[in-house]
């Protein structure tokens, strides 16, 4: 009967195994990420200081939440760490050793519900990246061909530019985001050139050229 008893147990503790530990975090597409702890990127809060960004980590959630797989990102948050607003394409420390402020440019729009940056340290052609607040979330917008605007704009080829960057300039009096491309070319030469980016009702971006 003990015997019995003992194997009844065991099959029971092997079929329901005990749940896994509650983690108290906050969650993003299944994500783990610690809002609690890490790095405030220099200068980027937003001009209504509700928001600002945060170097931290996050886990797959197997576990406890500082033994499991972690990576790290950066965060768009709520000045109390209280909300995730995204998850940005932004070079962390354990992607490159340059300060944050020798390859980051931000651009916050007056009304903080925009958010233009560049991170130089991303790649050759690095490229701009826009947010744009719709409801309770900032989402990135479709950028429209930056570098093959300058291309037309110069009679150039993409495979004559050895690198090139998108950095956000400031805004028009419409409310147009304004962005200075410049590329390095394979001969030593040097092209830029600035565009505005209106953004229609429907949250399409556009592209025009401005005069040098």
């Amino acid at each position: 009967m003990v015997g019995f008893l003992a194997g009844f147990l065991l099959t029971t503790a092997r079929a329901n195994p005990p749940s896994p530990p509650q983690i108290r975090e906050w969650r993003y597409d299944l994500k783990l990420w610690n809002m609690t702890y890490g790095t405030p990127v220099p200068n980027s809060q937003s001009p209504d200081k509700r928001c600002f960004l945060l170097e931290t980590f996050m886990t797959d959630g197997q576990g406890d939440l500082y033994c499991g797989t972690t990576s790290y990102g950066v965060l768009l948050l709520a000045a109390d760490r209280s909300k995730i607003f995204a998850v940005l394409p932004i070079g962390t420390v354990n992607d490159t050793d340059i300060p944050y402020e020798k390859r980051l440019t931000l651009l916050w729009s007056h009304d903080s519900t925009r958010l233009a940056f560049h991170d130089s340290s991303k790649e050759r052609h690095s490229k701009l990246s826009y947010y744009l607040m719709t409801g309770e979330r900032f989402e990135p917008l479709a950028v429209p061909d930056l570098l093959e605007a300058l291309c037309q704009s110069r009679g150039l080829k993409r495979e004559q530019l050895a690198s090139s960057c998108q950095i956000p300039a400031g805004w028009r009096a419409d409310g147009a985001l304004m962005v200075e491309v410049s590329a390095k070319l394979k001969n030593g030469g040097k092209e830029n050139a600035r565009f505005a980016l209106p953004l229609s009702g429907a949250n399409v971006v556009t592209v025009e050229k401005l005069a040098r």
